[in-house]
C-alpha cells in the first residue's frame, strides 16, 4: 500500500518524501488485520496457536463481527485453509 502525501510533498525533499511515505506505508502494513492475524495465529498438526495460547483444532468455530471482521477472517483463511473444512 502506498500512500501518497501530496499537500506535503512539495516542500520536502524528495528523498525525505520517499522516506516519509515508506514510513507511513509500513505502519499501515503493520496494523493490518490480516497480518496481524497472520502472525499471531499457528496451526502444528492437531493444535492452533494463538500467540502463546494453545486450543485443540478438533472442531474450529469462527465468529466475527465488526469492521475489520472480513479481513480477519482472510487472515485465518490464509492460515488454516482447509482444515477449516476438513473437520466433522
Amino acid at each position: 500500500m502506498s500512500i501518497k502525501l501530496t499537500r506535503i510533498q512539495g516542500l520536502l525533499d524528495e528523498n525525505i518524501a520517499s522516506k516519509l511515505n515508506e514510513i507511513v506505508s509500513e505502519g499501515f502494513r503493520a496494523v493490518d488485520p490480516t497480518t496481524v492475524v497472520k502472525r499471531v495465529l499457528h496451526i502444528e498438526g492437531d493444535v492452533v496457536r494463538i500467540n502463546s495460547k494453545t486450543y485443540s483444532a478438533r472442531r474450529i468455530h469462527i465468529i466475527g463481527f465488526g469492521k475489520t471482521s472480513l479481513k480477519m477472517l482472510e487472515g485465518v483463511l490464509n492460515t488454516l485453509g482447509e482444515r477449516l473444512f476438513k473437520f466433522s
